[in-house]
């Protein structure tokens, strides 16, 4: 037994060695992870920051695109309510045109005078 106990020193002593080793590749390799993670997540906040730009840019492409859609309408608007006024007037005064025709009680429908106020 005396002439084994070199041996088992010896095997003892390599498994230590071993052992330690395989720790220190096991606390290397977790550097490794924990920095793989980090630069994981740099990349991830500098994607999310480009996107939330482009995203605001977009968005006030369209506010801006709403708010001339809005002017175009408002002017549009102006100019219905201008041509509705001047039908009105329009109206108006055939309505007083019509009435000051008189009423030709022996004539069967339109006189030619109430046809001229049609075509206008």
């Amino acid at each position: 037994m005396i002439k084994l106990a070199p041996y088992l020193i010896g095997g003892f002593a390599i498994a230590a060695l071993l052992l330690g080793a395989a720790a220190l590749v096991n606390s290397g390799l977790g550097k490794i992870r924990a920095m793989e993670a980090a630069a994981a997540k740099t990349a991830g906040d500098a994607r999310d920051a480009y996107w939330r730009a482009e995203i605001e840019k977009a968005n006030a492409e369209v506010a801006r695109v709403r708010q001339n859609l809005a002017e175009q309408a408002l002017k549009q608007q102006d100019l219905a309510a201008r041509d509705i006024a001047g039908f009105e007037g329009d109206r108006t005064d055939l309505e007083k045109q019509n009435e000051a025709l008189a009423e030709d009680d022996d004539r069967c429908g339109l006189s030619r005078d109430r046809v001229q106020l049609l075509v206008r």
